[in-house]
């Protein structure tokens, strides 16, 4: 088995939804936000169809910044394409905030969990464990989704048949988490960061 050098164990878990949907890998501590973005659209399942950015209290932002100062609220916006971990997440309980679409605003918690000088790892990213479905794209974020989960268990609900058209209830697996799938797409994570990056350009040529 290979070893690594400097690698994290990092922990993303969304936020304000119950029962927790989180997934817990080692990720190597000297790339940057776009890899860890990469990552974390695979690991937890999204579409990448939507913006997204990293934040650090109120007045920083990891993303892609606007050419229109308008736009960047008042707050400083460091370029995803060039930004490291370090600095932000480099040691135990260090935590940054992850949203992804802004529309629905999923929010999630990205914490360092321990940090290893080396390591015997199949490969690296590599999942080591998780919880839950990634909820579903455009279904209006946290509540909307807790709604959707509630109303498939109801057939007697007058909202019930036409939400079941929209959301295909029968192949809704809200507890279902594959690790072992979730690693085979990691073996193409050089190709999943250059179709990253390669979404991350033309989203700044658009804006």
């Amino acid at each position: 088995m290979p070893k690594f050098k400097n690698v994290l164990q990092i922990k993303v878990t969304l936020k304000n939804f119950k029962p927790s949907i989180f997934r817990t890998f080692y990720f190597p501590a000297d790339k940057g936000f776009l890899e860890l973005h990469a990552a974390i659209q695979e690991i937890m399942g999204w579409d990448t169809e939507h913006l997204f950015a990293f934040r650090k209290g109120r007045d920083l932002e990891i993303g892609i910044s606007s050419k229109d100062d308008f736009f960047d609220f008042n707050h400083t916006i460091l370029d995803i394409s060039k930004t490291k971990l370090e600095g932000f997440l480099e040691a135990p309980k260090d935590t940054i905030t992850y949203e992804y679409d802004f529309g629905d605003s999923w929010e999630h918690k990205v914490e360092v969990q321990k940090v290893f000088s080396e390591i015997e790892l199949p490969q690296l990213p590599f999942c080591i464990k998780g919880a839950n479905a990634c909820p579903i794209e455009d279904c209006g974020g946290v509540r909307g989704y807790a709604n959707i989960l509630e109303l498939m268990d109801d057939k007697k609900h007058p909202d019930y048949e036409e939400m079941n058209e929209w959301y295909d209830f029968e192949n809704l697996k809200p507890c279902q988490f594959d690790i072992d799938e979730v690693n085979d797409q990691l073996l193409d994570f050089k190709d999943c960061i250059a179709y990253h990056k390669s979404i991350v350009k033309e989203i700044k040529s658009s804006i």
